[in-house]
């Protein structure tokens, strides 16, 4: 009889628990796979159940945080962020998140010093790297920029934007003859790319080069014919375009 009543007991635990809805590591999946299809209020839905159930589920904060950056809801993804850092002390990618997140809300600062947390957990974290050194364009630390950046391409060499950047760094430390190397490289990566081929007509114009801005505007008339004629102005008028994108 008594085994009879815990099998009994058993049936309607799990039927509530069928009834109540999923558990927390369904939730996170849930969640997680919103994310990746760009459903951001249905994947914050899934990762509040998440860590509604499982406080202490550092993953699912990292997610819920991601979530809310993607929503622009800035200070609630800071507060998930936190939370699973707080769960999780070395957690390099939720360091990087966080970063982000201070970026696109304008608090550099921190951001710097999340990007290094991130980087001291993982220190061949290639995305720590170049968001650190994207973060220091933004605050026109351009030094500090080159020596992130230099870094994030020495870990990934076939890294489009880390060169696209570094070239912006090199142009705002008037290294040009750098900056104009990197962007060809940029080029080689992406032929088709006609910005790149924009943004390096605009640093041929920063070198005084007008021969090389030239040969960028003869280019891109047949390539992008708008973009050809917005060097053409530059050119023209001395109106310098940032090679960062």
């Amino acid at each position: 009889m008594e085994m009879f009543i815990r099998a009994l007991c058993l049936i309607l635990l799990l039927m509530t628990i069928s009834i109540a809805g999923q558990g927390p590591v369904e939730e996170n999946t849930e969640g997680v796979a919103n994310l990746n299809n760009g459903k951001y209020e249905a994947a914050a839905e899934s990762l509040e159940r998440a860590t509604a159930l499982k406080p202490d589920y550092a993953i699912a904060y990292y997610n819920l945080g991601t979530a809310r950056y993607h929503l622009k809801q800035f200070d609630m993804a800071e507060t998930a962020l936190r939370r699973a850092i707080s769960i999780l002390p070395a957690y390099p990618r939720a360091y990087n998140q966080l970063g982000t997140v201070y970026t696109e809300n304008g608090k550099y600062d921190k951001a710097v010093a999340a990007f290094k947390d991130a980087i001291r957990l993982g220190p061949v974290n290639t995305t720590a790297h170049y968001n650190l050194g994207c973060v220091y364009l933004r605050m026109n630390k351009f030094r500090e920029a080159a020596v992130a950046l230099e870094e994030a391409k020495r870990l990934d060499p076939d890294n489009l934007e880390a060169r696209v950047n570094l070239a912006a760094a090199y142009s705002g430390l008037k290294r040009y003859s750098q900056a104009i190397a990197e962007m060809q490289s940029a080029i080689t990566l992406a032929p088709t790319d006609n910005q790149l081929q924009y943004l390096l007509g605009n640093l041929y114009i920063q070198a005084r080069n007008r021969g090389g801005a030239i040969g960028q505007y003869a280019k891109l008339k047949f390539l992008n014919p708008g973009m050809a004629e917005q060097l053409f102005n530059s050119l023209n008028s001395g109106r310098i375009v940032s090679a960062a994108r």
